[in-house]
């Protein structure tokens, strides 16, 4: 591993061009292009076959380069230049498989066990095993026998991990030899460090071993980059966090017409559907006209049924009259009707036995089902006939 002391550093930047830009320092280097970002990957993963996530997130950390040459060797950390990973909640580890490294991410066993596409482990470069044919190289592992670093970070078990710090005299670091392409930032001008699944927030620091253009020999250089607290800045943001230093492309936002609750920004009649998704119509369900879809009933609704309120049949419900209402005679029943040939003075309610012109059953010109009676279908055929002209 070439991890170049600051004292040799300073004398190797002393023979650079002026050119380059770079002055002259016995102390680590603070290049403004570098850094590290934080990208969310999911959240709030939820419960897997295999692992209860819920309330966990996945982060991605990358550190960025000034060029897509430039080439990344080591993450480290000593009691010089000490280095943490800090945490406010657990880092899951995915069991039973899964490693400090991403040689235990295993796409094949996916299926059987889900929870090891979020599994937590530092890396250079590479998000599973190494490929060699592509050049690429797997992550070495250095740690002080006193302080090792790595079960803390995965503790094996099942149980739940925590950060790291990097600050005693043999130090800690993670590394690729120069030889291996998975360092190389490319094209997007960064390279990927770690993977963390947290229901915590991280913060810390870093330090890395850079190659400037990838020359490993001449173009050395070495940083303190620090974890910024992730999180959503966006002010218009549900879940802004006043406390987030960088932006982690968590924030969440409102649908259209609502606000970070559910609630309808726009609900003049207060019953949950917004003003501008109501749909008017009858809502009644026993009416003939019912709209299941109507939200905003608009007093169309149409009930048959007896509307006189006298009736033994009376539906209040009712909006207009079928012609079925049936009354209860609790008087002397008789023909009622003065014009009636048995017309019967004393009957205080019609049974509908009056009779008319002859009284012989068929001639009662208004008795259309030759019944006898005027009834309630003599009734509803005369409605029919309502408003039409004479015949001639």
């Amino acid at each position: 591993m070439l991890l170049i002391p600051a004292s040799a550093l300073a004398q190797a930047v002393n023979e650079w061009p002026a050119s380059m830009g770079y002055e002259a320092s016995n102390t680590l280097f603070e290049f403004s292009d570098f850094g590290i970002e934080i990208d969310t990957i999911a959240e709030d993963i939820g419960v897997l076959s295999d692992a209860d996530l819920t309330g966990f997130s996945t982060y991605r950390l990358y550190v960025t380069t000034t060029d897509s040459t430039d080439q990344l060797s080591a993450v480290y950390g000593n009691i010089d230049e000490p280095s943490q990973l800090n945490c406010t909640g657990g880092i899951f580890q995915s069991q039973p498989v899964g490693a400090v490294t991403p040689e235990g991410v295993l796409p094949g066993l996916w299926e059987l066990f889900p929870s090891n596409a979020y599994d937590s482990f530092v890396t250079i470069g590479i998000d599973q095993s190494a490929n060699s044919e592509l050049g690429e190289g797997s992550i070495n592992i250095l740690e002080s026998s006193q302080t090792p670093w790595t079960s803390t970070f995965e503790p094996g078990g099942g149980a739940l991990g925590s950060g790291f710090s990097l600050n005693d005299a043999t130090g800690g670091s993670w590394f690729i030899l120069p030889s291996f392409v998975n360092g190389i930032a490319g094209a997007d001008q960064r390279i990927l460090i770690a993977q963390i699944t947290t229901d915590g927030t991280l913060s810390g620091n870093l330090h890395v071993q850079i190659f400037l253009g990838g020359d490993n020999l001449n173009g050395t250089v070495y940083l303190n980059l620090p974890i910024a607290v992730g999180g959503c800045t966006d002010p218009e943001a549900c879940n802004y966090d006043n406390a987030a230093e960088a932006d982690n492309g968590s924030c969440t936002y409102p649908a259209v017409g609502l606000d970070c609750d559910g609630t309808c920004l726009l609900d003049e009649d207060g019953d949950g559907t917004c003003d501008e998704n109501e749909i008017s119509g009858c809502t009644d369900p026993a009416a003939s006209n019912f709209n299941e879809e109507a939200t905003e009933d608009d007093g169309t609704c149409k009930v048959f049924g007896c509307t006189d309120m006298n009736a033994v049949n009376y539906d209040p419900t009712a909006t207009d009259d079928d012609g079925s209402c049936q009354h209860l005679c609790t008087g002397i029943a008789g023909c009622a009707y003065p014009d009636a040939e048995n017309y019967n003075p004393v009957a205080t309610c019609d049974n509908g036995t009056c009779t008319f012109g002859s009284g012989t059953l068929g001639t009662c010109s208004l008795d259309q089902d030759d019944n006898g009676f005027i009834g309630s279908y003599d009734l509803i055929f005369f409605l029919t006939l309502y408003g039409l002209p004479c015949s001639e």
